[in-house]
């Protein structure tokens, strides 16, 4: 995201001033929490990228399904 002045052009944004420890652990959780999501994210990507109907019988095993579809 890109902030826009008055203008409707690119301009930069003042720095975060952190005033009390609650602040600091406030904003330190947050960008922990952004590195998770963008973790998880990488791993759902990867996840449906991966995903290979040949192994489902080994993969759907113990799950509640019934596959009817005839794989190879």
């Amino acid at each position: 995201m890109v902030a826009k002045g008055d203008d409707d052009k690119p301009t930069q944004v003042p720095e975060l001033i952190l005033e009390s420890k609650e602040d600091i652990k406030r904003f330190i959780e947050a960008m922990r929490m952004k590195e998770i999501r963008s973790a998880v994210r990488e791993q759902m990507d990867d996840a449906h990228s991966n995903f290979e109907v040949e192994n489902a019988h080994e993969i759907l095993k113990d799950q509640r399904c019934k596959i009817l579809f005839k794989l190879p």
